[in-house]
């Protein structure tokens, strides 16, 4: 796909914080999503599955192998555990994250070009937070 290997800037955001104050997430959660200085990059490992990869400053934030169609625990900033599964359609890669309270808070991350928009809305919920990146 053409996004693998591309360096993603986070450059705005939308209704991100009133998502998170509806989904009372934790002070760390909110400034990793609050900051614009990290880097997302997704990259094509030899087995086919994804690495997914923020970083701040030189930190490693996340790095969570992805295997498409398969469930996987995921450990949160804050040390949450969920459990994630990915899908690719097209040019849009979406994660489904199953919180320990049993709701399903969805991640659909479209590429096209060098621009990544990122829409993260809660089942049941009718609000949809938007994350705006550019290839750096």
């Amino acid at each position: 796909m053409s996004f693998f290997g591309k360096k993603y800037q986070k450059t705005d955001i939308e209704n991100v914080l009133e998502l998170m104050d509806a989904l009372n997430v934790s002070e760390k959660i909110r400034a990793v999503l609050r900051n614009t200085e990290s880097h997302s990059t997704f990259i094509k490992n030899a087995d086919g599955s994804i690495q997914y990869v923020v970083t701040h400053n030189g930190n490693t934030l996340v790095d969570q192998k992805i295997v498409l169609g398969e469930e996987a625990d995921f450990t949160t900033p804050d040390g949450t555990v969920t459990k994630n599964t990915f899908t690719l359609e097209g040019d849009t890669l979406k994660a489904t994250m199953k919180t320990p309270d049993g709701k399903l808070l969805h991640f659909d991350r479209h590429f096209q070009g060098d621009v990544l928009r990122m829409e993260i809305y809660l089942d049941g919920l009718d609000l949809k937070g938007i994350v705006h990146y550019h290839v750096v």
